[in-house]
């Protein structure tokens, strides 16, 4: 039989059901591109657009100052200045009151290289500006404004010197700069206290980040779980087993659903134990119980893996000098803290990024494979 058809009145019983109502929305759903900007982002347009209010402020009581008019109540007197220029639908600001701007932030910035500004930062800026202006007030800036704001940056303001138009040399980060820093890890004294939990943590990650060619805030934004995590044992024709494991980053760059999008990739156990992050994974999950019912490496070889609940435990946590090991997350600070006092150590002063790691890898399969044949590969 076809299948019956429902009626109008049935539909909206329907959706009334299941916390439909109309127009309830109509408010939040008017605003154009509301979640177009990540968190990290927004916390720095509003940076840069506190700045902004304070320049008006200034502006504003210079002008009282010059007219003679008296300034009764500071605070209400910054209200009301911020509301008229960064309030609901706060008409865009001229072009030469927005250069007059990034004059006064440049001045009152610090020197990025040879002690002035350089061209990409104060961009990135104008860009937060433009951005961050229109998401606030709700008022679009004209595109032809936006155009000539950036090239008065790049042509004019590095024409007179205000700023230049120079980057940081960017560092690849390749095999030996990875040896060399675990070596130093693992055998030198360290230059801060790291708890040995971290060192094997931190070790194990920063392998993964060399292979995975993972941002920074992967692993660290919600956590890394032995959920993210799908382990394979390999019998060998030789005798004997090896690991292969697949681990998801949901936490990756525009990913509006963490929670059923993760983008996987697949490693395996290295033959050096330098490099052999499946051997920390397994000792950290023997440790974690997070095997289950596996208590050692022996139980492990002999058996094949049971399936078990999915326990929602972190392989990362941090860990303090007073309470050890807890079950928070290890921190991203925690985790650069190790990384650039073990550059250091390590004779590399200048220091470099993440950034350095994966465009050496991006380098190196680049220069191997074609587009299609990057997911294809087990590192």
């Amino acid at each position: 039989m076809p299948r019956k058809e429902a009626t109008a009145e049935e539909l909206l019983a329907r959706a009334k059901a299941n916390g439909y109502e109309r127009g309830a929305h109509r408010e939040k759903d008017s605003i154009r591109d509301a979640n177009r900007h990540v968190e990290k982002t927004k916390k720095n347009q509003d940076r840069f657009l506190r700045l902004y209010a304070k320049f008006m402020v200034l502006q504003a009581k210079e002008d009282c100052l010059k007219s003679g008019t008296p300034i009764p109540d500071e605070a209400a007197f910054t209200d009301t200045v911020r509301e008229s220029c960064l309030g609901k639908g706060a008409p865009a600001p001229d072009i030469e009151t927005v250069k007059d701007f990034l004059r006064f932030y440049i001045a009152t910035s610090r020197e990025m290289l040879d002690h002035r500004s350089t061209v990409d930062s104060v961009n990135t800026y104008v860009e937060w500006f433009f951005a961050g202006f229109t998401r606030v007030t709700g008022t679009p800036i004209d595109k032809e404004k936006r155009s000539e704001v950036f090239n008065w940056v790049w042509r004019t303001l590095t024409k007179e010197g205000v700023i230049i138009n120079k980057r940081k040399p960017k560092h690849l980060f390749g095999k030996e700069d990875l040896t060399e820093i675990l070596i130093t890890l693992w055998t030198k004294d360290d230059l801060i206290f790291i708890h040995e939990q971290n060192r094997v943590q931190f070790t194990f990650i920063f392998h993964v980040y060399c292979w995975t060619e993972a941002r920074l805030g992967a692993f660290f934004t919600g956590g890394l779980h032995y959920k993210d995590l799908e382990l394979v044992m390999k019998h060998l024709p030789g005798g004997g087993w090896t690991l292969i494991y697949k681990i998801d980053q949901c936490w990756v760059k525009n990913n509006c659903d963490p929670d059923n999008i993760s983008f996987g990739a697949t490693g395996r156990e290295h033959a050096k134990l330098l490099y052999n992050d499946g051997a920390l994974l397994l000792v950290m999950a023997i440790a974690d119980e997070a095997l289950f019912s596996f208590n050692s490496m022996e139980d492990l070889w002999r058996q094949e893996i049971p399936q078990g609940e999915d326990k929602d435990l972190l392989i990362l946590r941090k860990v303090t000098m007073k309470d050890g090991v807890t079950e928070e997350p290890m921190t991203k600070a925690a985790f650069l803290g190790i990384y650039q006092s073990s550059l250091k150590n390590a004779g590399y002063l200048c220091g470099t990024s993440i950034h350095a790691i994966w465009r050496y890898l991006g380098k190196m399969v680049d220069e191997r494979y074609t587009e299609i044949e990057h997911s294809q590969h087990i590192i």
